[in-house]
């Protein structure tokens, strides 16, 4: 990369956030605090970011806490062809992790549906996906609303995404490569941030 290049930046705040008409819903509770609560709606960030730029094919999110070691172009270059409208990290259908966590009280979006996971460290989403999941989100938002909270929860993301795209009829692809790993460090442990 040419760090003499200048970049359009994006920061979003509360008021930008709802500009979006989506809640923060977790754990049975609507959240007013976005700070908490983004962690469980990561893939919100998609929608902002095509809102404020529309005219991408894809877009890539990198997590706040992931690590990259400079190779990003080697990194992309991988990607480069690829026409996956997602491409994320753990993707599997649940029928092979069963008991995983977050599909505990879903049953109001997805109770006869074929149910996919993901993880978000890194994921890449096409503009078409991201404006499809979009719309999803809206139609849940509709459906929650008139559902007992105290018994179901918002889909968590890493569920909702390749859920959704896979029903929807979009092409969904495990993120891997030579330039890729992950590794989960125990920050209150090893305290890897005091010594990088």
């Amino acid at each position: 990369l040419d760090f003499d290049e200048e970049f359009d930046c994006f920061l979003f705040d509360e008021e930008i956030f709802e500009t979006l008409d989506l809640p923060l819903f977790v754990r049975k509770n609507m959240q007013k605090n976005i700070v908490n609560e983004m962690w469980h709606c990561a893939d919100y960030v998609f929608y902002l970011l095509r809102k404020a730029f529309p005219n991408y094919e894809y877009y890539w999110q990198f997590e706040f806490d992931v690590f990259c070691n400079g190779e990003y172009e080697k990194f992309f270059g991988e990607f480069e062809n690829s026409d996956d409208d997602l491409i994320v990290d753990c993707f599997d259908n649940l029928k092979n992790e069963p008991d995983w966590c977050w599909l505990k009280n879903s049953d109001w979006a997805y109770k006869n549906v074929e149910k996919y996971k993901s993880f978000f460290p890194v994921a890449r989403l096409s503009g078409a996906a991201t404006d499809f999941l979009y719309q999803r989100r809206l139609a849940h938002k509709e459906l929650f609303s008139k559902i007992p909270h105290f018994k179901n929860d918002w889909i968590y993301c890493e569920m909702f995404v390749p859920t959704e795209l896979m029903n929807g009829g979009y092409k969904c692809k495990k993120l891997d490569g030579q330039y890729l790993s992950i590794i989960n460090h125990d920050l209150n442990e090893s305290r890897v941030f005091e010594s990088p």
